[in-house]
């Protein structure tokens, strides 16, 4: 899990930054002044951006898993705080969805009881393979392969 690094993320050049500062940084750089001066003929309808062809590839796949979620409201409480690559929960960054994914299920298991499963989120990449079962035994978000 990579939670305290790498959390910022420019599609456009596939680049990963620590911090707010380095994403900065690199905006300024020639190598993005390069590649943002080429033809972005994509845009996000979620966040607004423009990107290149390359760029918007690698924007869907980041954030896939977290649009398949805010279109469903049984996961509001988790989407509300996220945005485009932007993946929080309770004031907390995290490098992709799938953390975040992971943080709330231990936030459920830590403040309801009753919550006795706990799924592995690392092959959950499509909506056909989620699932959420809520039952007096069971509070879990649970993604499971079929």
């Amino acid at each position: 899990m990579i939670t305290k690094y790498n959390i910022y993320f420019c599609d456009n050049c596939n680049g990963k930054f620590p911090s707010i500062t380095h994403l900065n940084r690199h905006i300024k750089t020639t190598k993005h002044i390069k590649i943002d001066a080429l033809e972005k003929s994509i845009r996000c309808i979620h966040c607004n951006t423009m990107f290149t062809e390359k760029g918007y590839e690698n924007h869907c796949k980041r954030n896939d898993l977290y649009w398949k979620h805010k279109k469903l409201s049984k996961y509001k409480f988790i989407t509300d705080e996220c945005s485009c690559n932007n993946f929080l929960f309770y004031n907390q960054r995290f490098a992709s969805y799938k953390e975040v994914i992971e943080e709330a299920n231990n936030w459920i298991l830590k403040w309801r009881p009753k919550c006795n499963t706990y799924s592995d989120y690392s092959s959950a990449t499509s909506s056909d393979n989620s699932s959420e079962e809520e039952t007096e035994e069971n509070i879990c978000i649970t993604i499971t392969d079929n």
